[in-house]
C-alpha cells in the first residue's frame, strides 16, 4: 500500500521512481486551448510564426489562417494566406490577403530566388566544389585520359 506522502510526490513529480511518466497526470506546463505561442520554423528559412491552440490535444494552427477563417469563412483549397507588409508576425486582418498559390509565389519569387542562389553558394563551399577541371588543380592529366600524348603511349 503505497503512503499519501509517497503520492503527493508522485503528483508533484509526475514521474515514478523509475523516473517513468505517470498515467493520467496532466504536465503543469501544458497550454491551454486559445494560447498562442511564437515558433521559429527552421524548414521554413528560419521564419517566426504565431501558432494559436485550437483543441486538445496539441492541435494548433497558424494564427493568421485561424483570424481569417473566424472572419471570412474556410480557406478553398489552392490558395493561402499573405501578409501584405511582409512581417510574418503582424496578423492584423487589415493586413492579411487571401491569394492563390501562383499569386504567391510571384509575389515572393525573388526573395525565393536569393535564398536559392545563397544556399547553392553555401553547399558548393560545404562540399569544396570547384569549377576548375581536375588538370588546373593538379597540374596533372585525370586517370583514363583520352589525349593525344596519353594515347600514344599506349
Amino acid at each position: 500500500m503505497l503512503s499519501c506522502r509517497y503520492l503527493i510526490k508522485m503528483e508533484r513529480n509526475m514521474r515514478n521512481n523509475k523516473g517513468q511518466f505517470i498515467k493520467g497526470i496532466p504536465a503543469k506546463n501544458r497550454h491551454k486551448i486559445g494560447d498562442i505561442t511564437i515558433r521559429t520554423r527552421h524548414k521554413r528559412g528560419g521564419k517566426n510564426r504565431a501558432f494559436i491552440k485550437i483543441d486538445e490535444p496539441n492541435k494548433w494552427v497558424l494564427l493568421a489562417r485561424y483570424l481569417w477563417e473566424s472572419k471570412n469563412g474556410k480557406i478553398p483549397p489552392g490558395f493561402g494566406i499573405h501578409h501584405i507588409d511582409g512581417n510574418s508576425l503582424n496578423d492584423n486582418l487589415n493586413n492579411l490577403l487571401i491569394v492563390n498559390k501562383a499569386e504567391h509565389l510571384k509575389i515572393h519569387r525573388k526573395e525565393f530566388n536569393d535564398k536559392r542562389k545563397i544556399n547553392l553558394a553555401n553547399a558548393r563551399r560545404k562540399l569544396k566544389w570547384s569549377t576548375k577541371s581536375a588538370t588546373k588543380i593538379t597540374g596533372r592529366h585525370p586517370k583514363n585520359c583520352q589525349c593525344l600524348l596519353h594515347m600514344g603511349s599506349n
